[in-house]
């Protein structure tokens, strides 16, 4: 009985300190920074906003926001990750290391929004763009040259928004 004891009591001490550390769900800081990367993604035209609606649908702020915090909360578990790996070679004497550690976090966690504003400007710029097809085509051939795939809703603006923004990131 001791023999199985001891193992699976040091088991559990490990386990604990784990599952302390996990942080399962998007802090404050996340949701906050999420509501400012949906606003700025919501744009100021009526196109942007549309394109934003056709995105997220019924409540499409609520749900930008939900989506963004998660993407906030994994882009901060990855900068950190990154960071531990990078000081790897930094010694763990007079706390080096946790400098270490948090300046490259910081680095990255900004490397990180930088892209995401990329994408968000990418998604403006093609907004805009269908925009004026939308204005040039008219209303019917618009919605004709961006046809549902089946099954899916959306409008053909979105469909023009998601096609254009993708071809601008090249993938």
């Amino acid at each position: 009985m001791k023999r199985l004891l001891v193992p699976v009591g040091l088991i559990m001490a490990l386990a604990v300190p784990a599952a302390a550390q996990a942080d399962p769900q998007p802090n404050n800081a996340d949701f906050r920074n999420a509501k400012q990367a949906c606003t700025a993604l919501r744009g100021d035209t009526p196109a942007e906003r549309e394109a934003f609606r056709a995105q997220f649908g019924a409540n499409a702020f609520g749900k930008c926001v939900s989506a963004a915090a998660k993407d906030e909360h994994g882009e901060r578990h990855r900068a950190r990750s990154l960071a531990v790996e990078q000081c790897s070679a930094v010694p763990k004497q007079g706390g080096a290391f946790g400098r270490c550690v948090a300046e490259n976090a910081s680095r990255n966690k900004a490397r990180f929004d930088r892209a995401d504003a990329r994408a968000r400007e990418r998604r403006h710029n093609a907004a805009a763009r269908c925009n004026e097809q939308r204005e040039t085509l008219g209303a019917e051939a618009f919605a004709a040259k961006f046809p549902p795939k089946s099954g899916e809703g959306r409008s053909a603006f979105g469909r023009c928004v998601s096609q254009t923004a993708r071809a601008q990131n090249g993938s």
